[in-house]
């Protein structure tokens, strides 16, 4: 089984070496077979990069290695479909920096008044029209926090999607370092995932993890 997983707020964003924007790579750029990477003129780095920035783009490359031997093939398509892959699982999701590229207020109010009514009206269309479907994964805390917020034809509207299976949740509230968290505070995040699941009538089994290495030993038992 393969799994890809989608991320909305990851394409604008800067990672690895500095002035390096993996979003304007063609996808020929890619490396097959640990060739380098052809990185554009214009994204190249403007200054020595530092420790941590080169650690980071290690793990990077590191990453897409294991992805390709894991697979058996190059990451780049390959002349026909690969037997291996039985079965693929596409995952739109959400990924939340509330107060990284804006003040939290901000970022929320974009959430709640752009991208939720966007994919609400998405994964209708696509539902309708009897294709592939768009069901858009967010953190239980994002959605949880815009039923509270929304007016009362806000809230139909995303109740609605909900039951169409248009607007979907995990079980974390947003992308969190769990090693910073006791006992209580996990328990009280995950319950919110569990609070949209009785009100719902779901039952979350699955959890998405962002921008951090690993979660604590801790995280276990609550789970």
């Amino acid at each position: 089984m393969l799994f890809v997983s989608t991320d909305m707020d990851r394409a604008s964003r800067w990672i690895g070496p500095p002035c390096v924007n993996y979003a304007t790579l063609d996808r020929t750029s890619w490396s097959t077979a640990g060739q380098p990477v052809s990185i554009p003129e214009n994204a190249l780095p403007r200054k020595h990069m530092q420790r941590r920035d080169l650690l980071k783009f290690a793990a990077l490359t590191a990453g897409a290695t294991a992805a390709q031997r894991a697979l058996g093939s190059p990451l780049l398509p390959a002349d026909g479909p690969n037997p291996n892959v039985r079965h693929v699982l596409v995952a739109f999701k959400c990924h939340l920096d509330v107060g990284f590229t804006d003040t939290q207020a901000a970022v929320m109010r974009k959430y709640f008044d752009v991208y939720y009514p966007q994919a609400i009206e998405t994964g209708a269309a696509l539902r309708k029209a009897g294709g592939d479907r768009y069901i858009w994964t967010t953190g239980s805390w994002l959605l949880y926090e815009y039923l509270e917020q929304a007016t009362p034809e806000q809230r139909r509207a995303m109740e609605q999607a909900i039951a169409a299976g248009d607007i979907s949740w995990h079980a974390l509230p947003f992308s969190w370092q769990s090693e910073m968290l006791d006992r209580s505070m996990i328990e009280g995040a995950l319950g919110l995932s569990r609070s949209l699941d009785a009100r719902f009538g779901r039952k979350t089994i699955g959890a998405k993890m962002t921008d951090v290495p690993g979660h604590t030993r801790g995280i276990i038992p609550p789970l």
